[in-house]
């Protein structure tokens, strides 16, 4: 009993650890892409869905970012941004606020997007027709992996990376996807797939790699459609969506379901890759990029001149903000203050196993969804815990298999009774690590 005593203190002292020195809002990075052959690409940091600040560090044409923000990702507590036409990285320090960190040059080679495995980014790039492999220790290019074409967009996943090649070498129109593998440290194509041409944006799901492209005619009409490879069979599905008006090359898993961006908002997927436009969300004109962060919805409004807007909704449509930034914002990368915190309060070798995203709504008054995500298939165990340690509510203690799962909490304790207004804490244990997130409970 005394050792329960101990345990349960000890969870309440690390609560307000995180409480104390970690408590802020999530941060929302956007990137606006700016004008080609100009210098005014910018940076822009939104804390919440309100607090927006920027441009960040870079100001055009004082101190610019550079030519064509192309893309932005967070890894280990930095961000990185890829200048596709001023050919270099720019890597912010995030852990203490943002500050910028150091320039990467890259010479002739046409940058287009990042992936992180291990100590090493991997960069895609046009002029070189190949992927650079940065080491992250030293910033220096440890290796080129050659690639038949121009390859465009990375994801890693299992020491795996996947790259869609937008054209060939000679810059007509591919229609290729591949997968390469680390052989002797260095990676290699291990395999190849035909999806619809002008392949870009890629999004990997159930062990499911959907592909989304534009394509043209002779008379430079644009077109753009869907692909999906199974992974397991090596089948590929595809559907063409016919006219791209109105679309723009993005796609994010939405609640658990696999949504592109259609007719000036989202719409999700059916089974055979259709669009469901009866539950597309949002509804503008110039639209020009889309993320969601597991809450809300952003999406990025252009006419390519200065500025520009970004509007944020949640999964049912209801305008959150508008945000008025900089030209082309294209890209959106997502960072919690609390992730240094968290990862030494948890198991560092573990973050990739599982991961508890944020509740939505939050806060909330009446009802809130728990969603969690499963690289494979275990046992589950939600905790609600008050900011003094003590236990309030169990959800879950069942297997669940590996994807996406949501779990319901009525604000209600274990005997029944409505919880007092204030900040909770849900912990996600799977075997012997656990993942945090807060909460605010209002009645």
């Amino acid at each position: 009993m005394k050792g329960i005593k101990m345990k349960i203190k000890q969870i309440a002292f690390s609560f307000l650890v995180m409480f104390r020195l970690g408590f802020s809002l999530d941060y929302t990075y956007i990137l606006c892409e700016g004008n080609f052959s100009s210098t005014n690409a910018s940076l822009w940091q939104l804390a919440g869905t309100d607090q927006l600040t920027g441009p960040i560090h870079w100001n055009f044409p004082d101190n610019p970012l550079g030519d064509v923000g192309q893309n932005l990702r967070v890894y280990q507590d930095k961000l990185y941004i890829v200048m596709n036409n001023s050919n270099s990285l720019e890597v912010m320090d995030l852990a203490d606020g943002v500050a910028y960190k150091r320039t990467v040059k890259l010479l002739h080679a046409g940058p287009r997007d990042i992936a992180f495995i291990d100590n090493h980014a991997y960069i895609t790039c046009w002029y070189i027709k190949g992927i650079l492999a940065l080491n992250l220790d030293t910033y220096e290019i440890d290796d080129t992996v050659a690639i038949n074409g121009l390859p465009e967009n990375i994801l890693a996943n299992h020491g795996k990376l996947y790259v869609s090649i937008a054209m060939n070498s000679d810059w007509s129109s591919s229609d290729k996807v591949i997968i390469l593998d680390s052989t002797a440290a260095k990676y290699q194509p291990v395999d190849t797939f035909t999806v619809i041409p002008g392949p870009n944006q890629l999004l990997l799901n159930d062990n499911k790699l959907y592909v989304l492209s534009t394509y043209y005619d002779t008379s430079w009409n644009s077109y753009t459609g869907t692909s999906r490879i199974d992974l397991q069979t090596g089948q590929v599905l595809t559907k063409v969506h016919g006219g791209a008006t109105n679309f723009c090359e993005d796609i994010a898993l939405i609640n658990n379901k696999v949504y592109r961006t259609y007719n000036g908002g989202v719409a999700p997927l059916t089974d055979t890759l259709g669009i469901d436009s009866a539950k597309s969300i949002g509804n503008y004109s110039g639209i020009y990029s889309m993320a969601f962060n597991g809450t809300y919805l952003f999406l990025g409004l252009s006419d390519y001149t200065a500025p520009d807007q970004v509007v944020i909704l949640d999964t049912l449509g209801n305008l959150i903000n508008t945000l008025t930034v900089g030209v082309c914002p294209g890209s959106f990368a997502f960072y919690s203050s609390t992730n240094a915190i968290e990862n030494e309060l948890t198991n560092a070798n573990q973050p990739g196993e599982f991961r508890l995203l944020p509740n939505y709504p939050n806060p909330f008054n009446n009802r809130t969804i728990l969603t969690f995500y499963l690289k494979n298939e275990n046992t589950v165990q939600l905790s609600i815990y008050n900011l003094t340690g003590e236990l309030v509510a169990e959800l879950g203690g069942e297997r669940f298999t590996s994807g996406y799962h949501s779990i319901g909490w009525d604000g209600r304790d274990m005997n029944g009774l409505i919880v007092p207004t204030g900040m909770y804490l849900t912990q996600m244990k799977v075997q012997d690590t656990a993942q945090i997130r807060k909460m605010m409970f209002m009645k």
